[in-house]
């Protein structure tokens, strides 16, 4: 009665299409892709509960107990994912018809003194703007910091009921998002701008309950 999968993807994907700094020099975009998440982790498991009519406990129960503590069976799937990467921008000084502005990294992005939270997703101190008609050295997208990666966890709870030989009827509880965890959208990414490196939105949705009866015949 119990059976689970287990699965694990690491990958990096680099690119060099988006926003050029340089128009005149695009291999310079090369960088860790938008769409970069190294590490994916999903399991899933279902357990049967052994318990009612022809189980391992409470196989000779009565017909109405058996039919009100057996059948129920437990589900759950686990995702676990990594953010991507974030692209920072500065304000365009070069004058040379460039679509936007990178900034320089003076610091350790990564380093936040107090740890990171949705009002400093990392360290705004480490990037400056550049100057007039100079190009900045930040790459297009920094794999040290990335937007708040999936850790979510759905879970179900169903209740089987016979009636008849070939017709049952089952009830479904379906819990998403169970633990009602939030996941931020990216933060401001533009150096300058009142909203650098804060997160002002959630993403995900909270916890949503469903309930429901299946019928099968």
């Amino acid at each position: 009665g119990l059976g689970f999968s287990f699965v694990y993807t690491h990958s990096k994907m680099i690119d060099d299409r988006g926003g050029y700094q340089d128009s005149y020099n695009l291999r310079a975009a090369r960088s860790i892709s938008t769409d970069d998440s190294p590490e994916h982790v999903v399991v899933s498991a279902m357990y049967a509960l052994p318990v009612g009519k022809g189980k391992r406990l409470g196989g000779n129960w009565p017909t109405a107990l058996s039919s009100i503590v057996g059948n129920w069976q437990l589900n759950a799937i686990v995702t676990v994912t990594s953010g991507f990467p974030l692209g920072i921008t500065a304000a365009n000084v070069a004058g040379l018809y460039n679509a936007l502005e990178r900034p320089n990294i003076v610091g350790d992005v990564a380093a936040v003194s107090n740890g990171r939270s949705i009002t400093q997703w990392f360290n705004t101190a480490a990037f400056q703007q550049p100057a007039p008609f100079t190009f900045g050295n930040a790459g297009r997208n920094l794999s040290a910091i990335r937007d708040d990666g999936n850790k979510n966890v759905d879970s179900s709870l169903f209740k089987e009921i016979p009636w008849g030989e070939a017709r049952r009827f089952e009830l479904r509880g379906e819990f998403f998002n169970f633990f009602n965890r939030p996941q931020f959208s990216a933060p401001g990414t533009t150096l300058g701008t009142g909203s650098f490196g804060i997160v002002s939105a959630q993403r995900n949705s909270p916890r949503q309950v469903q309930l429901a009866l299946k019928i099968i015949f």
